[in-house]
């Protein structure tokens, strides 16, 4: 017996596998994350990035399959997904110096995951609020969109506990 669709996590597979499923399918989630089932096998679940079921990039196939939470998938011949980050001000250092990322919204958290992920040790992420996520935590609220975007939110939370990325919330940035 093969059971599909909407499993997301190590417990709601091992749930229907302890009540009869031979087997466990997934789609989406693998789009999302294609190293979701290494991680589970390492139990590395809390590094899942997850799939929230928006049901935008992952079914349009035009040009070709995306996911609106893994920027690593991009159009073919582009190395990374498009993004234009707004540069405030250069400053030549040696090194290169710290980063600072203004603004904790999904942008800010996966720019902050993304430089501790690539060695960087010297990102500083600020926000004027006194929360992470911003719009991603007002739609973590709604009715019906806890379990997805509330998932995502958890995925960047772990993931800066696990980094070095300095967290300055509830404050204006200053140079």
């Amino acid at each position: 017996l093969m059971v599909s669709h909407a499993f997301r996590t190590r417990e709601e597979i091992e749930t229907a596998l302890a009540e009869g499923a031979d087997l466990v399918g997934m789609a989406r989630p693998l789009i999302a994350d294609p190293e979701l089932p290494r991680k589970l096998m390492e139990r590395r679940d809390r590094e899942i990035r997850p799939c929230v079921s928006c049901n935008e990039d992952c079914r349009l196939f035009d040009p070709m399959l995306l996911c609106s939470v893994n920027p690593d998938l991009a159009l073919p011949g582009e190395a990374r997904r498009r993004a234009r980050p707004l540069l405030i001000q250069a400053v030549s250092t040696p090194n290169g110096g710290r980063v600072a990322i203004v603004g904790g919204g999904p942008a800010g958290l996966e720019c902050a995951l993304t430089l501790a992920r690539n060695g960087r040790d010297d990102v500083v992420l600020v926000d004027l609020g006194a929360e992470l996520g911003g719009a991603l935590a007002t739609a973590a609220r709604a009715p019906r969109r806890t379990v997805g975007w509330g998932r995502l939110l958890d995925y960047y939370h772990w993931g800066l506990e696990a980094s070095n990325v300095e967290l300055r919330l509830g404050r204006a940035p200053t140079a």
